[in-house]
C-alpha cells in the first residue's frame, strides 16, 4: 500500500548566474548553459599590441578555430562568428548566452612588440544547464516506513538533505527515513553553476488495513455478484412455475374449449 503526501512548504534558492572566470586559474571555468559568462583575459589590455584566442580542438594552430583581438575590439574571428552576443570590452571576453559548444580547452596568446615576447596561458571551459524546478515526494509503505524522493532538471546534479535543520545522508535522491519521523524536510539540489532547494513536511505515516480485511473486500462483491446469480435463477424458475399455474385459474369450460380446438 503506498500512500503520496502533498507537498506543504516551498523554499528555492536562486543563486546568481553570471560567472566570472580567468585565463590564469588553476581550475576550470564553468558556464551556465543560456546565461552569461565573462572571461578576463588580462588586466592592462592597453600594454600588449595583440592578443589571440584559440579553442583546442585538434591542437593544430594553424586549423582550430582562433579569435583575434587588436586595440580592444575582436578582428577576424571564425571562434565566435555570426554571434554577436560574444565581445570583448576592457580586456575581458564577455559571452551573453553561452552555448554548448563553448566547452572545451582555449589558450589564450599574448604579444608585446616593445621587446617582441610572447606569452600564452591556458583555460578549461565547461558548460553546465543550471538546475531547473524541484520536485520533492514522499510515499509511505505498510509498515509505516517513509522513503522520500528528490528529483530535479541540470547537469552534474549533487543532493542533499536536512531534517528539522540538521544534516542527513548526503549524495543520493532518495532517503528512507524511521517510522515515526515528523517535521520538515529540505532537498538541496546543486551544481557548479546554481543551487536549488525544496522543503517538505513530513508527518507520520497513517496505519494500513490488514491483509485480511483487504482480501474480504475484494471477494465480497463475486460473492454477491454469484447469490444474484443465483436469485436471478430462481426467479427465472419462479416465472415457469408461475405460468403453469396460470393455467389452472381457467374455469373447467374453457380447459376443455381449447382442448376440443387443438384436436380439431
Amino acid at each position: 500500500m503506498m500512500l503520496i503526501f502533498g507537498l506543504m512548504l516551498l523554499l528555492q534558492t536562486a543563486a546568481c548566474l553570471d560567472q566570472f572566470c580567468k585565463f590564469n586559474q588553476s581550475v576550470p571555468c564553468y558556464g551556465a548553459l543560456r546565461h552569461k559568462l565573462n572571461v578576463l583575459m588580462v588586466r592592462e589590455a592597453r600594454k600588449y599590441d595583440d592578443m589571440k584566442i584559440q579553442k583546442r580542438i585538434n591542437y593544430n594552430k594553424t586549423t582550430d578555430p582562433v579569435c583575434r583581438v587588436k586595440n580592444g575590439r575582436m578582428r577576424n574571428c571564425d571562434l565566435y562568428s555570426n554571434r554577436t552576443e560574444v565581445a570583448v570590452i576592457n580586456g575581458t571576453l564577455i559571452i551573453n548566452r553561452v552555448i554548448r559548444a563553448d566547452s572545451g580547452n582555449y589558450t589564450l596568446s599574448l604579444y608585446h612588440c616593445s621587446n617582441c615576447s610572447e606569452t600564452s596561458t591556458d583555460l578549461q571551459v565547461n558548460v553546465e544547464a543550471p538546475i531547473d524546478s524541484v520536485e520533492v515526494s514522499i510515499s509511505c509503505s505498510s509498515s509505516g516506513a517513509m522513503r522520500v524522493f528528490c528529483s530535479s532538471e541540470g547537469d552534474q546534479i549533487l543532493y542533499s538533505w536536512t531534517l528539522n535543520g540538521g544534516p542527513l545522508m548526503d549524495g543520493n535522491s532518495s532517503i528512507d527515513l524511521d517510522e515515526g519521523t515528523d517535521g520538515n524536510i529540505s532537498c538541496s539540489v546543486k551544481n557548479h553553476v546554481s543551487h536549488r532547494q525544496k522543503t517538505v513536511n513530513v508527518k507520520q505515516c497513517p496505519e494500513s488495513l490488514p491483509a485480511a480485511d483487504v482480501e474480504y473486500v475484494e471477494i465480497q462483491p463475486q460473492k454477491k455478484r454469484k447469490e444474484r446469480k443465483e436469485k436471478e435463477e430462481e426467479v427465472q424458475y419462479g416465472e415457469v412455475t408461475f405460468t403453469l399455474n396460470l393455467s389452472s385459474t381457467y374455469t373447467r369450460s374453457q380447459e376443455e374449449c381449447i382442448y376440443s380446438q387443438v384436436h380439431r
